[in-house]
């Protein structure tokens, strides 16, 4: 297996991000994104793993303004960053080793959402959304470091009651036709129960993954826990 640290050129800020491949490829291709204040170094055992144990390209980046990535941090929307994976994702489709038709998606919490974006406007084979966060629409255009924390909350735990006539993450998995895995931490105090059944509820092909006593951030054996889920999402590739 080799690690290749790059600096992917998008339209208007340059990506971070690291490339993990190996000369036994098997042509599928995987996105990974951190979540909020994290960086590409999350995900850098787990993309090793899924391209040692399964052959699999994986590319793992920085989001906008975080890690060694350009941009604001302070002044970048959803919508932004949205861009900026999107740049990502097509980079990694571009690749002569990856079957654009063989592509998943990884998102944790932040980059959770972003993967629900992706998987209606690319249509990836698989996507798999851990603790994925979820915003109201007219959240996208604002920065999101001005977003109120309790608004958010709000919001949230409303899903439990009913759901929006319109919301941009909801409406790109209720169409997305892929399979859609949705992992969840038992005591996660970010990402209520109503969200992960918010998105279950309207995926056509939704998975649900459970990880019993994990907090939001996963360490020690949670972390060991989701990497095992991780190769058997993979697999299916």
């Amino acid at each position: 297996m080799r690690k290749h640290e790059l600096t992917l050129q998008g339209e208007t800020r340059k990506q971070a991000a690291s490339l993990f491949t190996t000369k036994e490829n098997s042509g599928a291709g995987i996105l990974m994104m951190h979540g909020y204040t994290g960086n590409r170094l999350d995900y850098a055992d787990y993309a090793s793993e899924l391209t040692n144990r399964l052959g699999a390209t994986c590319l793992s980046i920085d989001l906008a303004g975080h890690g060694k990535s350009g941009g604001d941090f302070q002044t970048l929307t959803p919508q932004q960053y949205f861009y900026d994976t999107l740049e990502a994702y097509d980079f990694l489709s571009d690749l002569p080793d990856v079957d654009s038709a063989r592509i998943g998606v990884v998102g944790a919490s932040f980059g959770g959402y972003f993967a629900a974006l992706i998987a209606g406007a690319r249509s990836p084979k698989s996507v798999l959304l851990r603790a994925p966060a979820i915003y109201e629409d007219h959240q996208y255009d604002q920065p999101r470091e001005s977003l109120d924390y309790q608004d958010m909350q709000d919001f949230r735990h409303s899903l439990v009651h009913s759901l929006p006539e319109c919301n941009l993450a909801l409406d790109a998995i209720a169409e997305y036709e892929g399979s859609v895995t949705i992992v969840e931490s038992e005591h996660d105090d970010l990402i209520p129960p109503a969200v992960i059944q918010a998105y279950l509820s309207v995926a056509q092909n939704g998975l649900h993954r459970f990880i019993a006593g994990a907090q939001h951030s996963l360490e020690g054996a949670h972390r060991q826990t989701f990497r095992e889920m991780l190769v058997d999402w993979a697999r299916e590739l």
